[in-house]
């Protein structure tokens, strides 16, 4: 491995020889800096040739005696599509869940972007975007990174799939949800619960939007009779199933999240979430971290 290495080091020093960086710097030493931020040898190989993909072929890394596992990566970190892809886009998405799913990739990329190189002080319109993707992406894989923690929350970029805010119609008990807050704050009203109101279920079920839903819902709250979290996790959890059933891809989503601790950020509502600091019992993202862990077989 370490005769690869230093082949790679040789031909990568060729290849980018003439080329110059955002910065005014020879390109060179960007790769040769994320290189720097990483010490088991593969990931050295793979850090060094973390972005050869934008300009030749990764195949032809092969004659240096790459093994396959190690150019998948290289491939796997090569963006397919330019800069001034919206964040949305199929494609933008799909490249940073893949990058989060790899370990070794997501902590390559995120030293790619923390390096100077990774961001461009420019008064332009284009440079300014790019590095407030730049710093957008960077937020999000180092708490990944750092920590092993993936925080979530209604507006989070990427990650907001896992709040129930998510709009996302799920079909439960053969009535369709507009989201999975609308089932949850409905089903405090069901003939099985302590607070049983077909007035309020109906009215949560056929509001617009999540926020409405849960907005509602609390017109119908009667503080005198305890609703036992016992039966608000059992309702939470009948729903979380469903929304990441195996097969679809929320169920993939799920998945590339590897086993990173899934933490529903919040600044109140400390039940089902927790603050930065650790306040609160994260208790949506406990339930969706079973559901993965029971399901990581069905891949």
């Amino acid at each position: 491995m370490r005769y690869i290495f230093e082949r790679l080091l040789k031909h990568c020093a060729d290849v980018y020889s003439d080329r110059i960086g955002r910065n005014g710097m020879p390109y060179v030493l960007h790769p040769l800096e994320v290189m720097s931020a990483v010490v088991p040898l593969p990931e050295r190989i793979v850090a060094l040739a973390h972005d050869y993909g934008e300009f030749r072929p990764v195949d032809e890394l092969a004659e240096l005696g790459i093994p396959s596992m190690l150019l998948d990566k290289i491939r796997l970190l090569t963006k397919s599509f330019p800069d001034d892809v919206p964040e949305n886009d199929e494609r933008c998405c799909e490249y940073i869940w893949n990058l989060l799913a790899d370990p070794v990739c997501r902590k390559i990329k995120y030293h790619d972007l923390r390096t100077n190189d990774g961001f461009e002080e420019s008064p332009s319109r284009d440079g300014r975007r790019r590095t407030s993707r730049c710093s957008r992406v960077l937020n999000l894989l180092k708490d990944a990174v750092e920590d092993g923690k993936l925080f979530f929350f209604s507006k989070s970029l990427y990650f907001n799939i896992f709040s129930n805010f998510h709009m996302d119609p799920l079909t439960i008990d053969g009535t369709v949800w507009q989201s999975g807050e609308h089932y949850y704050q409905a089903a405090k009203f069901a003939e099985e619960s302590p607070w049983a109101n077909p007035e309020m279920f109906k009215a949560v079920q056929t509001t617009p939007g999540p926020a409405t839903a849960k907005f509602i819902a609390q017109f119908g709250l009667h503080p005198e009779i305890p609703l036992p979290d016992e039966y608000r996790i059992r309702i939470m959890k009948k729903m979380l199933r469903i929304k990441f059933a195996s097969g679809t891809l929320m169920h993939r989503r799920l998945l590339q999240t590897g086993n990173l601790d899934l933490i529903h950020e919040t600044r109140s509502d400390f039940f089902w979430g927790q603050s930065r600091s650790g306040k609160g019992q994260n208790h949506l993202g406990k339930l969706l971290m079973q559901i993965r862990q029971g399901s990581s077989g069905d891949q």
